[in-house]
């Protein structure tokens, strides 16, 4: 009753909110974008670009002076044609509306989009003290990237107290400077402060990396993580840096699988047409989310767009204590998870999972974790020369179906610990 009526609220809020959406036609291809956040106000006074290859700096500087940008942001590390342009303070919405929908046709722009906010579901995680440290880092990386590298676009990784075992961070083997930062690429990115150490004040994306790498060492797989830090210290985010930090992964040859274990309401075209481009190359592994809707009827992004090169996971857990008649040797899916008989491929394992961060004990659960369980699996199963698509049937083909109990999953299968 909870579920249905939660659906029902949802679905209101967003009829309400249709009007403010928009269509813009590319092509053969509709992107759906929205200017407004969830407070119902504009996101800012800003909007992303993509400029087509090549320009010269003088080149783009003519277009930001047509457009009237007052400030930018780059994208260092990643991908020089990516900007986030910005505007005077107090501008009418509408007025930001019209520049990025003009912008959007311009033949020297690739395309444009809203810099939405993003935000970790609450977790009772609070942000910690510590500090990184380069050289530790250092000792924590691996000699070669060897087998698979997993790139984790989170809040960054605890290299220090979050309990890893040996080397397992990426390593960049250069020492050539980072785009206009001047700082060198070691083994990972923070797009939220700029600069070359991704160091978690979180732990969100360290207890992500913690399952992945702990299920990794278990097996005996090499493997290497690059952490990729878009989500600050209060778990919030901007479209801008997680599309930088996509990029950013990207461009590592030995990254095969991206774990996205965080999600919105709002859609980004820019995002969808990346991750399109990529589906020869990487696979994605999203989660569904903890609101426990239906990602069919209330999308939930990245984990519904429609490319064959991502794998949206739920969360199960054991229910027998709640339920002691309950089937499939008591496991259903978690009662926070989302779902999806069409956008939610399968669940996995969602906790609680116990770890011990720098000698203090946590019991985490959610979708967050099960796609980090799934990405472990990914990586335990990689072979040289597999496509993304046929990893994402590998691990669907790994996983159990179940008759009843995950009807609403597409392939009512989960992995099984």
């Amino acid at each position: 009753m909870l579920k249905r009526l939660s659906i029902l609220l949802m679905l209101i809020a967003i009829i309400g909110c249709s009007k403010e959406q928009e269509e813009i036609l590319d092509g053969n291809k509709t992107q759906k974008t929205n200017a407004y956040n969830k407070n119902g106000g504009i996101t800012s006074n800003e909007f992303i670009v993509k400029y087509i290859p090549d320009l010269t700096e003088a080149q783009k500087q003519v277009l930001r002076d047509k457009y009237g940008v007052l400030d930018i942001k780059k994208c260092p590390c990643a991908d020089p044609t990516l900007e986030l342009w910005r505007f005077k303070e107090g501008i009418d919405p509408k007025e930001i509306e019209e520049r990025k929908n003009t912008a959007h046709e311009d033949p020297e722009l690739e395309g444009t989009s809203f810099n939405n906010k993003v935000k970790l579901q609450d977790n009772g995680f609070e942000s910690q003290l510590f500090t990184g440290n380069l050289e530790i880092a250092k000792s924590r990386m691996v000699d070669a990237n060897q087998n698979i590298a997993i790139a984790i676009l989170d809040t960054g990784v605890d290299y220090v107290n979050g309990g890893f075992t040996g080397g397992f961070l990426y390593n960049n083997d250069n020492d050539l400077p980072c785009g206009e930062s001047g700082q060198v690429d070691i083994f990972g990115w923070d797009f939220v402060n700029g600069d070359n150490d991704p160091f978690d004040d979180n732990n969100h994306g360290t207890f992500v990396t913690r399952i992945v790498h702990d299920k990794l060492v278990e097996e005996g797989v090499q493997n290497s993580i690059l952490p990729v830090k878009v989500f600050d210290k209060n778990g919030n985010a901007e479209d801008f840096d997680i599309l930088c930090g996509f990029k950013y992964a990207l461009k590592k040859p030995e990254v095969r699988i991206i774990n996205l274990s965080f999600g919105g309401g709002f859609s980004n075209a820019l995002m969808d047409s990346f991750i399109e481009e990529e589906r020869e190359n990487v696979l994605i592994i999203t989660s569904a989310g903890n609101t426990e809707n239906d990602n069919d009827i209330i999308p939930h992004y990245p984990s519904s767009y429609d490319d064959p090169n991502i794998l949206t996971v739920a969360a199960f857990g054991n229910a027998t204590s709640i339920n002691p008649l309950a089937t499939n040797n008591g496991y259903l899916l978690a009662e926070y998870s989302n779902y999806g008989k069409l956008s939610v491929d399968i669940a996995a394992p969602g906790g609680p999972y116990e770890l011990n961060i720098n000698e203090v004990n946590f019991e985490i659960e959610g979708t967050s974790f099960a796609c980090a369980y799934a990405t472990y699996k990914g990586a335990s199963l990689y072979v040289p020369g597999l496509t993304p698509a046929g990893l994402r049937n590998v691990i669907i083909g790994d996983c159990t179906v179940f008759v009843s109990g995950l009807d609403d999953i597409r392939y009512k299968a989960t992995l099984l610990q």
